[in-house]
């Protein structure tokens, strides 16, 4: 499989399930995506035995989006909607929360909710990130399947993949049991055909590139300080490919430069014919160098910023309902420290504030994608505490 390699800015993740076999041993699969402006290409699948494994055929160059469906993992269905707190504690009575990793996905008027122990997603979280892997988001149960049912056609009343059969009433989900022993059908999605056994490492990777308003995105400190090394490493990039045009556009203002002054003294001292050679020589320069200025537009370093105008915007869009409490465009991406200069999320939106209703804040989401097209739209975060009654939000805006 294709490990990455060096490449500039986002589209790259590679989907990794955690589930067992027949057999009941663990298996990681795995598939490799990457977004193109609208085109999905898939650049690989396979499967490993262990993470050390694992890390052999993917490399570890290609950020990872981790989903964990282990026979640890309990799943329940809800025919009901709410707030994501309460829908855990209709579904898990009594569990001790802070100890578990839970998953939510919504379908209609049926929620899909998953939990596990913290202790078994940090163990495998650890692994990849002491073997240096960055993990980049995190997604609990096998509700990532959902999100890529659109791409399969019509909706059937159950469908078996995933190593689990789901089931449907009126477009919602209904049911969910597991299929470890069923023959699990191949994917055809475009031109490309996943094998039934790594269909859910595909709708992570899926997941994580088409974000939905409909899950609830799992967190962990591990995941977040991976999504932070995975910005560094864009804007690290970009600067360098910014600073590589720019040594090109002087390398090349230099050359033009040094053969005007020698083909003005050549004019001075030629004939006709040589006037002639010079003409042609120079349409040639000039035809260089629209290519060289249209590859510094093409990297956005002539366009002016529109920060304010960006801000106003987003703003414009907040609802009833919400009430938004802090918007940064070019957010700082850690704290300041003293005598060392700031660094800025280029490009990035932070939103945070409270909402009456997860209903108001998804159609807010919605509104989001319409207004910033080309960003990812993420939900950071979302909770409640004494100070705010109303559930809290973070949501982000990515280039």
């Amino acid at each position: 499989m294709d490990k990455g390699g060096l490449y500039i800015g986002a589209g790259h993740v590679v989907g990794v399930a955690a589930q067992a076999n027949e057999a009941g041993a663990m298996v990681y699969t795995y598939a490799y995506l990457q977004r193109k402006g609208e085109q999905m290409l898939l650049r690989g699948t396979g499967e490993a035995s262990s993470i050390e494994a694992l890390l052999k055929a993917i490399g570890t160059r290609v950020p990872i989006a981790l989903c964990l469906d282990t026979p640890r993992c309990v799943h329940r269905v809800l025919h009901s909607t709410g707030t994501p707190e309460d829908l855990v504690a209709q579904a898990f009575p009594n569990a001790p929360l802070t100890d578990l990793r839970v998953g939510q996905w919504r379908m209609g008027q049926g929620t899909g909710l998953s939990m596990v122990r913290a202790s078994e997603v940090r163990q495998v979280l650890e692994e990849l990130v002491g073997q240096g892997a960055r993990a980049v988001s995190l997604h609990i149960g096998p509700w990532a399947l959902l999100g890529v049912l659109p791409l399969l056609g019509d909706l059937p009343l159950e469908r078996t993949f995933g190593q689990h059969r789901f089931r449907f009433e009126e477009g919602s989900l209904a049911d969910l049991e597991r299929s470890t022993g069923v023959q699990q059908p191949e994917l055809h999605i475009g031109e490309d055909r996943i094998p039934g056994a790594h269909a859910l490492a595909f709708a992570t990777a899926w997941s994580h590139l088409v974000p939905s308003a409909d899950e609830i995105v799992t967190t962990d400190a591990l995941v977040t300080d991976g999504q932070r090394q995975e910005k560094a490493r864009r804007w690290y990039e970009g600067w360098m490919l910014g600073a590589l045009a720019i040594m090109l556009l002087l390398l090349t203002g230099e050359q033009l430069l040094s053969r005007s002054l020698s083909d003005r003294r050549h004019l001075l001292e030629g004939s006709g014919a040589d006037r002639a050679a010079l003409a042609r020589q120079v349409e040639e320069e000039k035809a260089l160098l629209a290519e060289r200025t249209a590859l510094a537009q093409s990297l956005g370093l002539n366009a002016a910023r529109r920060s304010a105008v960006l801000a106003a915007e987003l703003a414009s869009t907040v609802p009833d309902g919400i009430r938004l409490e802090r918007l940064a465009v070019d957010p700082l991406s850690g704290t300041l420290k003293e005598r060392e200069p700031a660094v800025f999320e280029h490009d990035a939106v932070l939103l945070r504030g409270t909402c009456s209703t997860t209903a108001a804040l998804n159609t807010w989401m919605d509104t989001l994608r319409r207004h910033a097209p080309g960003r990812t739209v993420r939900l950071l975060g979302y909770s409640t505490d004494a100070q705010h009654p109303e559930p809290v939000f973070e949501i982000s805006l990515e280039p």
